[in-house]
């Protein structure tokens, strides 16, 4: 199924008495901050100003169409504005544009109190980013992290980041704000696509000097699935995306590099789960597909079968077994990781949309042995300190 929002943007232009209208979806480009009227306006909401006064920039009635797409640019890439609704006024008089009349969703203390909630849920998802990681690596767990514990919106009725965030659901537009919010707060640049054909928003980030497509939405299957992450539109190029079913879009940057294109850049096993799927109620008959989550903690992988969870080592290659639940309420499928918290999750059917029973794993609680070998040829490698510290980082298990 097609996640997509349908965007509101209606503007309501005042011309002496007369009432205007206008609905759009044109693309809006992405203004830079130096742009006088970006700022003037971005200063407007921000400061919850019941009127944004435009007199000082002289702009002429013509000119309202760069102050609409100025004040939607400003919204789709400011997750913190989450307040602002996407209408407005325009009041003009004798052909001068003089002022923008926002309207918000929330004021007074009931903003103030969601300001402080919206940057807390940014600053803990920042705090569960493991240290010391690239960033094309924090770039990756954010958007696993976004898909697998957050879900679309089926009512089209959540569009901005701190809704998604407090109510663990959303449409395209606020996973893609969501998305923005934190990359940014991690430092990395980071911006939108959007196509009016398909009504649909996704993000482009820049990796080590070049831009690229990802979708966390369309990465978030439908029906949702908790643990359940797809990553076909992860750092794709432009022509990358073109085979996930997206086009017709608009963005400021070019797309050109293919370093992570599937075809392009082959991936390695880790390892291989050999496993099948029973079908429940027919004996030698198995589903379809791989079912098994993937996830990180302290730098370990873990993965689970149709039986069992595990976790892998992937400086051994070892892998180790830490929960077999009984199976009488179906096989795991998937698991997700909060914190220091695993959680996995067992159904009768890949099909079913809610789980029968679902089980907890505290992973700083899990005893893990070890065995450490230095020697090699009577000598201690001679390691640079930061491999060192990687080496330790990795228990190596039996």
């Amino acid at each position: 199924m097609t996640k997509r929002i349908n965007f509101r943007r209606t503007v309501l232009v005042v011309l002496t008495l007369v009432l205007i209208c206008v609905s759009s979806l044109a693309y809006v480009p992405v203004h830079s901050q130096s742009n006088d009227l970006y700022n003037v306006i971005y200063s407007g909401l921000s400061s919850v100003s019941g009127e944004i006064d435009l007199k000082p920039l002289n702009l002429s009635t013509s000119m309202a169409s760069d102050v609409r797409d100025t004040y939607f640019s400003i919204l789709y890439e400011s997750p913190e504005l989450f307040y602002v609704e996407y209408q407005y006024q325009i009041q003009m008089v004798n052909n001068t544009i003089i002022k923008v009349i926002p309207s918000y969703k929330m004021t007074g203390n009931a903003l103030a109190n969601a300001r402080k909630e919206y940057n807390q849920f940014v600053d803990d998802i920042v705090k569960s980013v493991p240290s010391g990681l690239s960033d094309i690596e924090k770039a990756l767990y954010v958007h696993d992290y976004l898909a697998a514990n957050y879900e679309y919106d089926m009512d089209l009725e959540i569009n901005d980041a701190y809704s998604f965030f407090k109510e663990g659901k959303g449409v395209c537009q606020s996973y893609t704000l969501a998305y923005m919010a934190v990359l940014k707060k991690l430092g990395i640049e980071v911006s939108y696509a959007e196509s009016d054909l398909m009504n649909h928003i996704w993000n482009l980030i820049k990796i080590d000097g070049k831009w690229y497509h990802v979708d966390v939405t369309w990465d978030d299957p439908i029906m949702d699935k908790p643990g359940r992450v797809k990553h076909d539109n992860f750092l794709r190029s432009d022509d990358g995306i073109k085979e996930t079913d997206h086009h017709s879009w608009n963005s400021d940057y070019i797309s050109n590099s293919t370093k992570y294109d599937f075809g392009t850049n082959k991936s390695t096993p880790v390892f291989k789960i050999q496993d099948k799927w029973p079908v429940i109620g027919k004996t030698g008959s198995y589903w379809s597909g791989c079912f098994s989550g993937l996830g990180e903690y302290n730098g370990y992988l873990f993965y689970n079968t149709p039986t069992k969870v595990f976790v892998y080592d992937t400086v051994t290659g070892k892998s180790m077994e830490i929960a077999s639940p009984h199976l009488s309420n179906g096989y795991i499928y998937y698991f997700s990781i909060k914190d220091n918290i695993l959680t996995y999750y067992q159904y009768i059917s890949p099909n079913d949309n809610t789980f029968e029973a679902k089980g907890s794993i505290n992973l700083d609680a899990i005893q893990f042995s070890y065995t450490v070998t230095y020697k090699v040829d009577g000598i201690r490698p001679n390691m640079k300190k930061g491999l060192e510290r990687r080496y330790a980082r990795y228990a190596r298990m039996k």
